[in-house]
Parts: C-alpha cells; sequence; structure tokens
C-alpha cells in the first residue's frame, strides 16, 4: 500500500503540474529590438540635422556652377557660331565643350568632396548617439552620390 500511495501521489502532483509545463513562453511585442536606452535619440537626430542641411547647402552650390557654366556654354556657343570661317568656328565650338566638360567636372568634384566630408562627419557624430545608432541605418554616403 505504501506504493501505491506514493504513485498516487506523484500522479497527483505530476498532473498538477502538467499545465504549467504546458504553457509557452511568452514574447514580448520589443523582443528583438535594441533598448531604448542604447540610443540617444536627440543625438541622431541633431546627427541627421547637420549632415543633410550640409547636403543641401552643398547641392545648391552644385547646381548654381551647373546654372552658370550652363549659361556661359549658351553665350559662347551663340558666339562661336556666328563667326564666319569655319575652321575658327569649329575651333570655338569645340574650346567651348571643354570649357564645359571642365567646369561641369570641376562642379560634381566639388559637390562629391562636400557630400563625403558630410557624411564623414555623421558617422563621427553618430558614434557618440548610442550602440544601436550605427546598426539601425545602414544608408551610406553612396545614397546620395547621384543627385
Amino acid at each position: 500500500m505504501n506504493v501505491t500511495k506514493k504513485l498516487v501521489l506523484t500522479s497527483a502532483l505530476l498532473f498538477a503540474a502538467l499545465p504549467a509545463l504546458a504553457q509557452t513562453p511568452t514574447v514580448s511585442p520589443n523582443a528583438g529590438r535594441p533598448k531604448a536606452s542604447t540610443l540617444d535619440v536627440a543625438c541622431i537626430q541633431a546627427a541627421v540635422e547637420k549632415r543633410d542641411s550640409s547636403l543641401i547647402s552643398a547641392t545648391d552650390v552644385y547646381a548654381s556652377a551647373i546654372k552658370s557654366a550652363l549659361a556661359t556654354r549658351k553665350d559662347a556657343l551663340k558666339a562661336a557660331w556666328a563667326l564666319t570661317v569655319v575652321k575658327e568656328r569649329a575651333k570655338a565650338i569645340r574650346a567651348v565643350w571643354d570649357a564645359w566638360r571642365n567646369s561641369s567636372k570641376a562642379a560634381r568634384n566639388n559637390y562629391n568632396e562636400a557630400r563625403k566630408r558630410a557624411w564623414g562627419q555623421f558617422y563621427t557624430d553618430r558614434k557618440s548617439c548610442g550602440k544601436t545608432a550605427a546598426t539601425e541605418d545602414t544608408s551610406t554616403s553612396g545614397s546620395d552620390a547621384h543627385l
């Protein structure tokens, strides 16, 4: 009888514990997301503001340089086409297009340098904004390369 009581008691305890063992663990809705305490939101917002303001300024400078180069090209081509000697006209037209190519290339190079500086500063600033600042936004300076 002693063995029977032990068997009944063990079965009762096991039967009582089964619902607790069968429950699935609850998953937090924020599971897998970084903790807010590891990110300084104001810091990253300031870094984005600084980067994008620099990019806007660089884009304005680039657009202004291209507009100026186009206006110069337009006037120079009109003057070149007015030349009556064919060889002089051809030489002048080539010179206009060379000047345009050099001006537009210089504007593009200046924009790219400003873009790289803005992104480089952003990468530096972002480091002080918390552990997850660099992993949550994986965009790179190439994002703005083809404006």
